[in-house]
C-alpha cells in the first residue's frame, strides 16, 4: 500500500453525499473491509466507537461540522483529487453509513455537466471526471487502513485485524502535531524516583 497523505480540514459549504447518481461510499466501503459477499466477512454492527478511535489517534479532535444527534463528531479528510474530501462520521451506525463525500461546489457544478452515467457501469470504468472522483474515494478509504500505534498495537478502521499487514505505522496525531515511530526511544518507559517512595 503506498498511501497518500491525508489531512482533516475544517471546510463549510460542501456538498455532500453517502450516496449520489456519481458515487456509492458504503459499497466503496463494503470492497475495502471485505463485508458481506467474499473471503472475509466483517461484524461491522456498532463499530462507531472504533473508528472514532482510530481517526482520534491519527488526525486527532474532530473539526467537522456534524448533526450531532445521529453523529458523534465528523472527520473531513483530504484525497489526491483537488476538492474532494472524504468524511468520516463515527456514530452508533455500521461502519459503511459512516463515510460520505464532499466536494467544493466548482466539482459539484462539474459533475451536474457530466452526462449522466448508466448505473451498471462498474465505478472503476465510469469515464471522466465521475471515474476520477470514484478512484479518488477508493484511495481514501484504502488509505484508512494503515494501522497507527497504541503502545505496542496497531489499530485500523476496524481494529488491528483490519490493518494491511505493513510492520510499519504511519505518525499520529500528538499534542498538534504527528508523532513518527523513528522517535521512540529502546526503553518507553523509565524509573522515577519519587520522594519520600
Amino acid at each position: 500500500m503506498n498511501g497518500i497523505e491525508m489531512k482533516q480540514v475544517k471546510k463549510t459549504g460542501l456538498y455532500c453525499a453517502a450516496k449520489d447518481q456519481y458515487v456509492d461510499c458504503g459499497r466503496l466501503v463494503r470492497e475495502h473491509f471485505f463485508i458481506g459477499e467474499g473471503p472475509r466477512r466483517w461484524d461491522i454492527s456498532d463499530t462507531g466507537l472504533l473508528v472514532f478511535a482510530y481517526l482520534y489517534r491519527r488526525f486527532g479532535p474532530p473539526l467537522g461540522e456534524h448533526d450531532s444527534y445521529d453523529e458523534l463528531c465528523a472527520y473531513v479528510l483530504t484525497t489526491e483529487m483537488e476538492g474532494v474530501y472524504l468524511r468520516v462520521t463515527p456514530s452508533a451506525r455500521d461502519i459503511d453509513y459512516c463515510i460520505s463525500y464532499c466536494c467544493d461546489a466548482s466539482v459539484k457544478q462539474e459533475l451536474d455537466q457530466m452526462p449522466k452515467i448508466i448505473a451498471s457501469i462498474p465505478w472503476r470504468s465510469r469515464p471522466g471526471l465521475i471515474g476520477k472522483l470514484n478512484r479518488a474515494l477508493d484511495e481514501a478509504i484504502n488509505e484508512l487502513r494503515r494501522g497507527v500505534r497504541v503502545g505496542d498495537s496497531f489499530i485500523a478502521m476496524l481494529g488491528e485485524e483490519s490493518c494491511d499487514g505493513s510492520p510499519k505505522a504511519i505518525p499520529f496525531y500528538q499534542n498538534d502535531e504527528a508523532v513518527s515511530d523513528s522517535n521512540e526511544s529502546e526503553e518507553p518507559f523509565q524509573e522515577v524516583e519519587v520522594d519520600g517512595q
